[in-house]
């Protein structure tokens, strides 16, 4: 398992929030992101 930080990036292109996520791999972190971002930008790191 690895884990990832998901950043959840404000219109003033400031990150707003973050959250941890555990997933074997990067695919499985992309899907669990997409769920936290909820159509937001985002950055996705390892």
């Amino acid at each position: 398992m690895h884990t990832y930080r998901a950043y959840l990036i404000g219109a003033d292109s400031l990150v707003i929030e973050a959250k941890s996520i555990c997933c074997d791999d990067d695919a499985a972190a992309i899907r669990s992101a997409e769920q936290f971002v909820n159509g937001s930008d985002a950055e996705l790191a390892r």
